[in-house]
């Protein structure tokens, strides 16, 4: 009888061991950024695994396996003269997100809360850019400023 509590005992610590440790040994990547993207990054993260596809919420809840850094910069980039933002992929150390400091400072926070989810669509989702005129991953960043929620939602849903 005693040898069937202990086995019981042991076999209880064994499970929920095995079940609260489900990562142990991998950290999480953190994504390294100025705190003003913080808010933006983390209602992104949020809502896309909230409304996600299941492949699209799984890449939202480790982004910092795809993504490690936001960074303003302070010129246009030469390739891309007219981008306000841009994701630089890169497989080996995480992609970076770069965003141009004269333009967002200018930008009303729903803008704002846009570009860092159209990077963040390409940076972490892989999402190219779409025809439709008013969706987060358009290539030109449209004027209006459409619930970033709902945008966010149409575009990780698939």
């Amino acid at each position: 009888m005693r040898a069937i509590i202990l086995w019981s005992v042991f076999h209880f610590f064994f499970v929920v061991s095995l079940f609260s440790c489900v990562s142990c040994g991998e950290s999480q990547p953190t994504v390294e950024m100025e705190d003003l993207f913080k808010p933006h990054f983390d209602m992104f993260i949020a809502v896309c695994k909230k409304h996600g596809s299941p492949r699209n919420a799984d890449k939202c809840e480790h982004a910092g396996h795809f993504l490690a850094r936001i960074d303003f910069i302070e010129h246009p980039d030469e390739d891309y003269p007219k981008a306000i933002g841009l994701c630089i992929p890169d497989a080996e150390n995480g992609s970076r997100i770069e965003i141009l400091r004269s333009d967002f400072m200018k930008m009303r926070d729903a803008s704002r809360a846009r570009l860092i989810g159209h990077e963040l669509g390409h940076c972490v989702l892989g999402l190219d850019h779409t025809p439709a005129p008013f969706g987060l991953m358009t290539a030109v960043f449209p004027t209006n400023d459409m619930p970033i929620e709902a945008l966010i939602i149409d575009a990780v849903k698939e």
